[in-house]
């Protein structure tokens, strides 16, 4: 059964830590002027035992050439937002408690992850042993405003971030992940989740479009002018699942809704987030917004950067970034 709480609480801090890394604590959250943290994304967000994913953040800094650095770890229950999402279980205990629940032959465990851009997480924990591992931090006592896992297909670590820039400010992000039980199949009540694709990011005005292709050939738009955005999403964007609802009856079929947040270097974007929901909200409305250019006196640069980043509901992430010229 999957849950929304949990995705809700990540999206939740990525906000407040982005709030938190802005240069300017009255900057609109749209506008990214300095150092922050915009998401973080795994690139397969749920693991099939024997899997193995890769996390990755979005990082906007000051200058162009700031150099920031990572650490990464990961963690199987936290003491959640309220306890600053620390880890509630040593590695110690951990090991010991998969090396009695799989006759020894449990994974080394290891909760950094390192400190390079990027992290590699593998599901190498037998089934059986995470089956019961999970149903015992269910009944571990945690305080603080935190919800026991969900035991029934998968256990849902989260996966920690600090990044810092070279001034030695730090912001700190979470992504949970899915260590599922076993493989999708007709007796798997949940479909496993995959990440919703950006395809493209078109820019026009009175109607005409230009895609967005490369930084290498970046097009030039008038300064202080009003201009059309679009993306283009995957075919399988919104990804159809089964879930339980929270009264416990049959599993149900639901797709996926989204949620696209735009930033800009600099200019100001008529909508800081728009949205998809079946049945309420479409799709073709969610993927356009409008951006006014900064002017000269506001932003002095001759090029600036546009960002959005797609979310689904289970936790699924993708972004694109693109760079654009500025003309008098």
């Amino acid at each position: 059964m999957q849950k929304v709480a949990p995705t809700l609480r990540i999206a939740v801090l990525l906000l407040v830590a982005s709030l938190v890394g802005c240069a300017n604590d009255f900057a609109e959250y749209s506008v990214v002027d300095g150092f922050r943290l915009l998401a973080i994304a795994a690139d397969r967000p749920a693991l099939a035992p024997g899997e193995q994913t890769t996390v990755s953040a979005l990082v906007t800094t000051k200058a162009p050439d700031d150099k920031v650095s990572y650490r990464w770890s990961w963690c199987p229950y936290t003491t959640g937002a309220a306890g600053g999402f620390r880890c509630a279980v040593t590695e110690a205990e951990l090991a010991q408690a998969l090396s009695a629940l799989s006759d020894g032959a449990a994974p080394a465990v290891r909760y950094d992850l390192g400190r390079e851009p990027t992290a590699t997480i593998a599901h190498a924990i037998p089934p059986s042993a995470l089956k019961a591992a999970c149903a015992a931090l269910r009944a571990r006592q945690i305080p603080g405003f935190t919800e026991p896992p969900d035991c029934e297909e998968h256990l849902e670590i989260t996966v920690r971030l600090e990044v810092s820039d070279p001034s030695g400010a730090r912001i700190d992000g979470v992504k949970t992940i899915d260590l599922r039980y076993e493989a999708a199949g007709a007796d798997v009540a949940e479909s496993p989740n995959e990440n919703p694709r950006l395809t493209e990011l078109t820019i026009g005005r009175d109607g005409v479009f230009a895609l967005v292709a490369s930084d290498d050939e970046p097009p030039a738009l008038k300064r202080d002018t009003s201009v059309d955005l679009r993306v283009a999403v995957a075919s399988d964007a919104s990804q159809p699942y089964r879930t339980r609802p929270p009264d416990g009856s049959g599993a149900e079929s639901r797709d996926e809704s989204l949620t696209f947040s735009w930033f800009v270097e600099a200019g100001s974007i008529d909508d800081d987030r728009t949205g998809f929901l079946p049945g309420e909200r479409s799709l073709a409305d969610a993927v356009k917004n409008t951006w006014t250019t900064p002017r000269r006196t506001d932003f002095a640069a001759d090029h600036v950067r546009l960002y959005v980043v797609l979310r689904d509901n289970r936790g699924g992430v993708s972004w694109i970034a693109r760079r654009v010229r500025l003309e008098d």
